[in-house]
């Protein structure tokens, strides 16, 4: 089993953290869902704001695993769509739903939300691109 280090990436932003940071941590689970789990477990809401993750489990009912205190957003269409779904966001559910959105992008490889706090606001994308094809920037 190949394990990838996940991505700590910080951004200083006006957000909805007491520190004024938004916390994201970056992981692409290569569709395991023995990975996603154990990052659910690692990453502690508390620390965390968004999970961005790459190729994440999806289940026969086309949904991703999640906990109580994460809302997943899923591509526009996702449920729609043949092609399967390659990049989900875990939204803390601590951020009001007032404070964000989920952002159409008509692709299954890219995942996006907007949020806005403090007169600021903040456009988030999570893509999927493999080493091979660059079609979720087209």
């Amino acid at each position: 089993m190949q394990v990838h280090e996940p991505t700590h990436t910080t951004s200083q932003t006006n957000t909805l953290t007491t520190n004024a940071l938004l916390r994201i941590w970056q992981q692409n689970v290569n569709k395991s869902l023995l990975a996603q789990l154990d990052l659910l477990h690692s990453a502690s809401p508390d620390d965390f704001d968004i999970l961005a993750i790459q190729e994440p489990y999806i289940d026969h009912l086309k949904l991703t695993r999640a906990n109580p205190r994460w809302t997943v957003v899923y591509p526009t269409g996702h449920h729609d769509q043949a092609d399967r779904t390659l990049s989900v966001l875990l939204i803390n559910t601590r951020i009001s739903s007032n404070a964000w959105r989920p952002v159409a992008v008509p692709s299954p490889d890219v995942s996006a939300v907007t949020v806005i706090s403090c007169g600021r606001t903040v456009h988030i994308f999570n893509l999927y691109v493999d080493g091979e094809h660059d079609r979720a920037l087209h």
